[in-house]
């Protein structure tokens, strides 16, 4: 469970932090916006409801929290069981951590797109500034990017390579 507890508290700061749009969007030609919706929540809740255990990132915080917790409030010195601790967190690289159970995640995302017949596609500059003015969430920005991602004149002339993934655990 403390896990848990230190893999959503690293990683809920970036989460809450405003992201200019991105360069890349999904999108299936023609696809209807309940369908388009549907398959985005769908392939997000894979992704969610994952286990992420066999990833090194998910390991390397489960062995730092065994390790923690034999050092926090154990007899003997506070100052030293604190650097210790300190240490231990030190060792184990939480942004790289972090960064292997995020890329795990994304990774069952876009196969999940993938599967659902998606496929990537390049935002202009002009889409991207558009975008950026739209609050994050927004039915506003739903739909702005749902009619990019159906519009198959969009999705031709803009098209980009689907990313490789990488191995699952």
């Amino acid at each position: 469970m403390r896990i848990a507890i230190v893999a959503l508290a690293a990683i809920l700061p970036t989460a809450a932090i405003a992201a200019p749009a991105p360069p890349l969007s999904w999108g299936k030609p023609g696809v209807p916006l309940a369908t388009y919706r549907a398959d985005s929540v769908d392939c997000a809740m894979r992704a969610y409801y994952t286990d992420v255990s066999g990833t090194e990132g998910a390991k390397n915080f489960v062995q730092g929290s065994k390790l923690i917790e034999t050092y926090a409030g154990a007899p003997g010195d506070p100052l030293g069981n604190e650097l210790m601790i300190g240490t231990i967190v030190q060792g184990v690289h939480v942004d790289e951590s972090r960064k292997d159970v995020k890329t795990f995640q994304l990774d069952l995302v876009n196969k999940c797109l993938i599967d659902h017949g998606y496929h990537r596609f390049r935002l202009t500059d002009e889409q991207r500034k558009h975008l950026e003015k739209l609050k994050i969430g927004s039915e506003a920005r739903h739909s702005y990017l749902y009619h990019l991602a159906s519009d198959p004149a969009v999705l031709s002339a803009q098209a980009a390579p689907d990313p490789a993934l990488t191995p699952q655990p």
